[in-house]
């Protein structure tokens, strides 16, 4: 589970297909993407996410959880540092922040069944493979080994 709350983390930095010019991936990204789990759990990614020519990234975003008869949501913040080989794009999270943003939420939270500070501060590294990438366009792939899927990212430029 935290492998699946974590994902949209690194989810956020993923950009180029084939030596992508890395100016390309510079600039705030509006990024969107949503997947179901075996266990009937449908998961909703929305997010912005910054990429600096520094290599920082940051990311801003909400996370829906649906399960049936009800729907957990969380913000959640993150930052760490990006590099582009090839069409490999690298996250390394080093900061994460995850709080409970609705009443349901909250109540877990509040009741240690899912306290969303278990989240905070959560390290990793991500690989994500660049579809495409244009100025205005990216499309990630990501393959996660927890739930044995391809996860697709579309991110459109601020």
């Amino acid at each position: 589970m935290r492998r699946l709350i974590f994902f949209p983390c690194a989810l956020l930095l993923s950009c180029a297909a084939l030596a992508h010019d890395e100016q390309l991936l510079v600039g705030q990204w509006t990024c969107e993407h949503h997947f179901p789990t075996e266990q009937g759990l449908t998961l909703h990614f929305n997010y912005h996410q910054l990429f600096t020519a520094q290599g920082h990234f940051s990311v801003e975003g909400d996370i829906q959880m649906r399960l049936p008869g009800q729907e957990l949501a969380y913000a959640l913040d993150a930052a760490g540092n990006w590099s582009l080989e090839g069409d490999q794009l690298s996250l390394r999270t080093e900061t994460s922040q995850f709080r409970p943003n609705n009443p349901t939420a909250q109540q877990l939270h509040d009741a240690g069944i899912l306290n969303a500070s278990d989240f905070d501060n959560m390290q990793g590294d991500d690989v994500f493979q660049v579809l495409a990438l244009s100025a205005s366009r990216m499309q990630l792939e990501y393959h996660d080994a927890e739930i044995g899927d391809r996860i697709q990212v579309e991110c459109f430029k601020n």
